[in-house]
């Protein structure tokens, strides 16, 4: 073997080296050291992190996970709570079912029997006023039970805004306003304000149904182009009845003066049913919206 220090040859059994005197480690000295720290697992690097399990890095991970899982059960449960609420709506808007199939009826009578609705004051004026107020009455109720819905989507409160714009104009049909010109304004601010309505009040319940039935929640979508189909006929009714007659009024022509009131008849009789229609596709949709609403809190 030769120094480590001076490389010089050093005999068999020496301890220390002949020419420089540095002293020779005996043999296995250095498998022994290495001996010595494999044989001690609590200094070893790799029995070190084999004994640490509970520091794993993916054990964060999983609880994070956890918690988002739960955050989401929570979430549901509580939009599920409002079931309760969507039940009243749905006895509110068939309501106003019964009220534009009265409005349906009167249309019909209208249409088909012009000398018995003008014989009848009450079919008339009278009538026409206690479905008003009842429309009033209702919408009022509909405003408090979308408060309670405010809780569960914000959307609601926005629909609150406008439907008490809506009551204020729909309050001005018990009112007669002799200008035609403003009479036509108040009613075209009414189906704007209805239009806004029933903008977020479909769309707040498209985002409330979406967690638990996508297909419910899609059918509030389709309602809602419905509903605004349906307003914007009614628009164009009044802006046709308006200008019709006042250009037929101007020219003192008796004749196309009452063939724009017999065809505004045929028009209203046509949108009453449009009407009773779109509020009864509504009533649809309610159910299935309570009837998932209910399925989901019974699983």
């Amino acid at each position: 073997m030769t120094c480590f220090t001076c490389n010089a040859l050093i005999p068999d059994g020496a301890q220390t080296c002949p020419r420089c005197g540095a002293k020779i480690a005996a043999p296995g000295a250095q498998g022994n050291n290495t001996s010595q720290w494999s044989n001690t697992p609590g200094q070893a690097p790799a029995n070190q992190w084999s004994n640490m399990p509970a520091q794993a890095p993916a054990s964060p991970w999983s609880n994070m996970a956890g918690q988002s899982y739960n955050r989401v059960n929570e979430q549901r449960r509580f939009l599920l709570e409002s079931s309760d609420a969507i039940k009243k709506v749905f006895f509110l808007r068939l309501g106003y079912m019964l009220i534009y199939a009265v409005s349906l009826v009167l249309a019909l009578l209208s249409y088909f029997s012009p000398l018995f609705i003008m014989q009848h004051k009450f079919l008339t004026s009278t009538l026409p006023n206690i479905l008003v107020g009842i429309n009033i009455i209702l919408m009022v109720l509909l405003l408090i039970v979308l408060s309670d819905l405010k809780n569960y989507e914000e959307r609601f409160g926005r629909a609150l805004a406008y439907g008490a714009v809506t009551i204020l104009f729909s309050a001005t049909q018990f009112f007669n306003i002799e200008n035609d010109t403003v009479a036509l304004l108040i009613s075209i601010t009414s189906y704007i304000c209805g239009i806004l309505f029933m903008y977020h009040y479909c769309g707040s319940f498209s985002d409330l149904t979406e967690s638990v039935d996508e297909g419910v929640s899609r059918k509030w979508e389709l309602q809602l182009r419905i509903y605004l189909g349906a307003v914007l006929l009614h628009i164009a009714y009044v802006l046709y009845v308006y200008f019709s007659m006042k250009n037929a009024i101007s020219a003192y022509n008796i004749y196309k003066v009452l063939t724009i009131t017999n065809r505004a008849v045929l028009l209203a009789l046509i949108l009453a049913a449009l009407d009773f229609v779109v509020v009864l596709v509504e009533v649809i949709i309610i159910s299935k919206t309570y009837k998932s609403f209910e399925e989901e809190r019974q699983y």
